[in-house]
């Protein structure tokens, strides 16, 4: 009876995870570079949660079925142990049962297995997914510095030529002004009228 409400705990317990694991990697497999990314490193944190509520799993299955295969083995010297003859019937349907659970817990075993390499390979896929991006946004960063970096190139040329222009007018300009002078009043001494 210990082993019934124990199978299925666990049971629920890694179904539970593998259907985390399924729809998040359904989402990393159907993630393209070019568009905008669904996953993130949150992505990246709940699976590493769910590696590490899994991992465990791994030392109590296999102390499990070690416990289970030693019950079976021995479960002949465990009854003629006992105090009270017990039914031979209810003999066998308990070992039927313990049969049953040490049968059940290689599976266990393999799903969880199957689970964690699925787990550790989505992982690698995200982390490399996320660097791609991260590449990409990097360069799409670094070319719109080289075009800011060419613009201001451009305008700097301007601003010379503009300058150059500007003090070849103005020295023309000044000494136009000085020509200019006399008109504005000014006597043949220098003096102002």
């Amino acid at each position: 009876m210990i082993f019934d409400c124990y199978y299925l705990t666990w049971k629920d317990y890694i179904a539970h995870y593998e259907t985390q694991i399924i729809e998040t990697t359904n989402t990393l497999l159907t993630t393209h570079l070019d568009e905008t990314l669904r996953i993130d490193f949150k992505t990246l944190t709940k699976l590493r949660f769910i590696e590490e509520r899994l991992l465990p799993l791994q030392a109590i299955l296999a102390s499990t079925q070690s416990t289970l295969d030693g019950l079976v083995a021995h479960w002949g010297s465990l009854i003629s142990c006992t105090s009270t003859s017990p039914n031979p019937q209810q003999q066998d349907k308990n070992l039927r049962i313990l049969r049953e659970h040490q049968s059940n817990v290689g599976p266990y075993i393999a799903n969880l297995q199957h689970l964690l390499r699925r787990t550790d390979s989505a992982l690698n896929f995200l982390s490399e997914t996320l660097s791609f991006s991260n590449q990409r946004t990097a360069k799409e960063q670094n070319e719109l510095l080289l075009r800011l970096s060419m613009s201001a190139k451009e305008d700097s040329a301007t601003v010379r030529i503009l300058t150059v222009v500007t003090l070849v007018y103005l020295f023309y300009l000044r000494g136009g002004t000085c020509d200019l002078v006399p008109i504005f009043g000014r006597t043949e001494q220098g003096s102002l009228l």
